[in-house]
């Protein structure tokens, strides 16, 4: 950083507290500001930060208002608190727009943004890229130094056009060939370049994960990155329709997202109704388990995961990368605190663990990342086969939307498994022709006789999900004896139906009262 030269001249003023008359310390302000500094001097910097903002506080016409400002937020800075800090410096920004501190508190903000930027929100980040555009080429160049250092490309192009502007450090070179070896990324739109992939030591300690030249991630695009800043607001007060809109970005491709935040709230009632109805696990019933688990997670994401740092002038999410994750998979089947930040399990999908680091979102890629596979840890496997995949995973599992969902079955009733459903041309009609494992089902003993019941429900829906047929009937089988149970071992049975030419959507649900099994499938056909 470059030096700042208000504080040497404050530090002098340390140095000749001890001489200062008593008849000048009579002034309530200024003796304040005295012990203060006399505090400070001797490194005791939470008194010294209190003492400063009582001054500010307490003395609004004083003209060491603008100067204690400045100094609460470099004492909070020299305890770690560096949030606390970055919204003091802040704060003297709003309250003093004229102050002669301001350049020497960006430069501070900068510093303390560069610490922040991983670990606390995305809008610290955003802070940085701004002052790229500084009026002062000095801000930009601590500015375009900092984002070199946590891997941001653009730097580059500001180090290279401030060269013979500013004094470059002998950091400089270094930090500019560095990123001109560094591989572009095509799809790149904010990120940070070098964000995921191979740990080249598993003993140390990383805060980024490194993708290798010839097999990187696929990063949010620029197009998508912009649809995600459009949502984003400078306060906290977020409807139920902000709420919904925001979790579907998530859920989502690009097109689709573009498609429906221009419609008009009608054509959007109608595009969302015939979104999730095709998502619908029980299609037979007027109940969508789909869409309503959808709009359970984005409440328990934005109850449980928001996250606002009141920082004036930032945009925010409604929730951080952990309630992106809980949006997109649900309730992980354990979770647990890493140095880093939250392991989340999911064994449903591809075996995986989750990293997340929480208090900051995902769109700088900076937040989210799968910790292992199959049980095995990533970081304890450097050399693996399974580089590959992990990097695959990363683009299917966080950097493309989508909605992961089970449906499961309550009251004690499980799904029927190995259950096919197929069309077949009959005559002029159509034949729908679905097997079961006769194992899944019971049969009960009445009168010497073993029978089986079970209900058949199935419903057919157009291709705007309209329906055009519903139906429901109980289907029977009786055998004279156990042998005979043996030698089926399947259920089969054809359901005919007659259409006009067009694409339907046909549902099928098979229930089992006795064994508590029930069947759901569902299949697309086309009649020409």
């Amino acid at each position: 950083m470059k030096t700042c030269s208000k504080i040497l001249l404050s530090v002098t003023l340390f140095l000749l507290i001890n001489d200062i008359s008593p008849a000048l310390q009579t002034d309530g302000a200024q003796r304040l500001y005295l012990e203060a500094k006399r505090r400070s001097f001797h490194q005791e910097w939470d008194v010294a930060a209190q003492l400063y903002a009582q001054l500010v506080d307490d003395y609004p016409e004083s003209h060491y208002r603008e100067e204690a400002q400045f100094w609460v937020g470099y004492c909070l800075e020299k305890t770690r608190d560096y949030r606390s800090a970055f919204l003091a410096f802040d704060s003297l920004e709003r309250k003093f727009p004229n102050s002669s501190w301001l350049d020497d508190a960006v430069q501070h903000k900068i510093s303390l943004a560069e610490k922040l930027a991983a670990q606390r929100g995305d809008q610290y980040y955003m802070f940085l890229r701004a002052q790229l555009y500084h009026k002062n080429k000095d801000i930009q160049y601590v500015a375009a130094m900092a984002l070199g250092r946590l891997g941001d490309k653009r730097a580059l192009g500001i180090l290279e056009s401030l060269r013979g502007h500013v004094d470059f450090d002998s950091e400089t070179d270094r930090l500019i060939h560095q990123l001109e070896q560094s591989a572009e990324l095509t799809d790149e739109a904010i990120y940070a370049e070098g964000t995921i992939g191979s740990f080249a030591d598993e003993n140390q300690k990383r805060e980024r994960i490194n993708p290798t030249k010839d097999d990187k991630v696929h990063y949010f695009a620029e197009h998508r990155f912009e649809q995600y800043k459009k949502m984003t607001r400078k306060d906290d007060d977020w409807s139920r329709e902000d709420l919904i809109t925001f979790g579907l970005w998530h859920v989502l491709p690009s097109d689709d997202f573009d498609a429906l935040m221009k419609m008009d709230a009608a054509a959007r009632t109608a595009w969302l109704d015939y979104f999730w109805k095709k998502q619908d696990p029980t299609l037979t019933t007027e109940r969508n388990e789909c869409r309503e688990e959808f709009e359970s997670r984005v409440s328990i994401a934005r109850q449980f995961y928001s996250y606002y740092d009141g920082l004036e002038g930032f945009t925010y999410a409604p929730w951080d990368a952990r309630g992106e994750i809980y949006i997109k998979f649900g309730q992980p089947q354990s979770r647990n605190q890493a140095e880093d930040g939250e392991l989340w399990h999911y064994p449903q999908f591809d075996k995986i663990t989750f990293l997340i680091r929480p208090n900051i979102t995902n769109i700088f890629g900076r937040a989210i990342f799968i910790s292992s596979l199959d049980g095995r840890s990533m970081r304890s496997v450097p050399h693996s086969s399974d580089w590959s995949r992990w990097r695959y995973l990363h683009t299917k599992y966080i950097f493309n939307p989508g909605f992961f969902y089970e449906y499961t079955l309550t009251d004690g009733n499980s799904l029927v498994r190995d259950m096919t459903l197929e069309a077949r041309q009959s005559g002029s009609g159509l034949a729908l022709h679905y097997e079961m494992p006769l194992g899944e089902f019971k049969f009960f003993e009445k009168d010497g006789l073993y029978h089986l019941s079970y209900k058949e429900s199935y419903v057919i829906l157009d291709e705007k999900m309209r329906q055009v047929v519903q139906h429901e009937t109980t289907r029977r089988m009786t055998k004279a004896n156990k042998r005979e149970i043996k030698k089926q071992k399947s259920i089969e049975q054809d359901i005919m139906v007659n259409l006009a030419s067009g694409d339907y959507t046909f549902g099928l649900k098979i229930e089992d009262s006795y064994s508590k099994k029930v069947g759901l499938t569902q299949i697309e056909i086309s009649v020409k």
